[in-house]
């Protein structure tokens, strides 16, 4: 299993080699790679399908030399919403791993560093802000079996976000407000407004109803 991986590129690790060792237990796999920065380093092959590993260690370098610029970011909201998206997705150690990084939700290579997760959506936050409060506004992911990406996330309230999640485990793609009618053989789109559900139409593809759903949230939601 493990020497299938031979000749991919994980994170900035090309895997060129799979040896065994055995750490008196049982055999682990270590993968030898070449980093993009040139180096080439032994390393725990499950460290590196799950993306806890991602560089021969610069990347670590190169994110402490970021927290360590002025960015004027370190202990706001924001900061703390990276930097918890990022735990949850390759921290086992995080209460929250299991329903993250656990069942392979991963963070987009880009967003590795704080200044693109801030170029990309920081203005979409203030505006959030603005309307509903700091306090009040949370990065949710549009499908929650997809990674976090910027075509996969938006700001919501927690309202909102816990009666998404409410609803995701009723549907059967995995996105709220989007669900197969049998009957029909066609996805189903709606969204709940005070009590009343609003039925948003049916459709052949999962994404076109899915692009009803984001569009009704935007009249109705805000």
């Amino acid at each position: 299993m493990y020497k299938d991986f031979i000749g991919r590129k994980l994170g900035r690790l090309k895997i060129t080699d799979c040896l065994y060792k055995n750490d008196g237990k049982r055999n682990r796999a270590y993968f030898t790679c070449i980093c993009d920065c040139g180096n080439q380093v032994e390393v725990n092959g499950d460290a590196v399908r799950s993306g806890a590993t991602k560089s021969c260690g610069c990347l670590c370098l190169e994110t402490r030399k970021e927290r360590a610029t002025k960015h004027g970011m370190h202990g706001t909201r924001f900061y703390h919403i990276w930097g918890g998206m990022k735990t949850r997705c390759y921290n086992n150690k995080d209460t929250g791993y299991s329903l993250y990084g656990g069942r392979g939700i991963k963070v987009c290579e880009r967003w590795d560093s704080f200044d693109h997760f801030k170029e990309d959506l920081f203005d979409s936050y203030k505006e959030h802000v603005e309307m509903f409060g700091e306090e009040n506004t949370t990065l949710d992911r549009i499908n929650p079996n997809c990674d976090y990406t910027l075509d996969n996330v938006r700001w919501a309230t927690r309202g909102i976000q816990n009666h998404n999640k409410r609803q995701r485990e009723n549907t059967t793609s995995g996105i709220t407000g989007v669900t197969r009618h049998k009957s029909r053989n066609k996805w189903r789109a709606y969204i709940q407004v005070d009590k009343k559900v609003i039925h948003l139409g049916y459709f052949d593809e999962l994404e076109k109803a899915a692009e009803a759903r984001k569009i009704a949230e935007i009249k109705y939601y805000g």
